[in-house]
């Protein structure tokens, strides 16, 4: 029993290691999240970053409009105007080892799970890029 705790202990500690603490700024990956992104129509357009567990909804709210200002400015625009944002946290779990035990006086079993219970946020706006001439009081960043 104590092998196989030390087993997972050791599992769950390398496993945090290899996936740093924070999402990377990076396109999204299926556990390390990342951002996404596309093209509505004609200078509109939705982003969105999905984070880690470790990761806070005000840095996945940094990362998508760091996202929206990229993209706008590889469309030759220096502006973006969001139009709509939506902040949401997704609740996963992890581990979910179940042990069990029986009471030597009651003979009743009891188990327990060591489920952690993990948000991670995700943030998606969507906006339109805005041009020089109609001006940075618009805009948002």
């Amino acid at each position: 029993m104590k092998k196989r705790f030390f087993l997972y202990f050791f599992l769950y500690i390398a496993s945090s290691l290899l996936l740093n603490c924070s999402s990377a700024y990076i396109p999204y990956r299926n556990f390390q999240g990342g951002y996404k992104d596309y093209k509505i129509d004609t200078n509109h357009f939705s982003a969105t970053f999905r984070g880690n567990a470790y990761t806070s909804l005000k840095e996945a709210t940094f990362y998508v409009k760091k996202r929206a200002k990229e993209i706008c400015d590889f469309e030759g625009l220096p502006y973006y105007k969001i139009i709509n944002l939506n902040k949401n946290l997704e609740e996963c779990s992890m581990g979910g080892e179940v042990n069990c035990f029986i009471d030597s006086k009651s003979r009743k079993e009891t188990c327990q799970n060591h489920e952690a219970r993990l948000k991670k946020p995700s943030v998606t706006i969507n906006f339109k890029c805005l041009s020089r001439n109609q001006g940075p009081e618009l805009a948002d960043l």
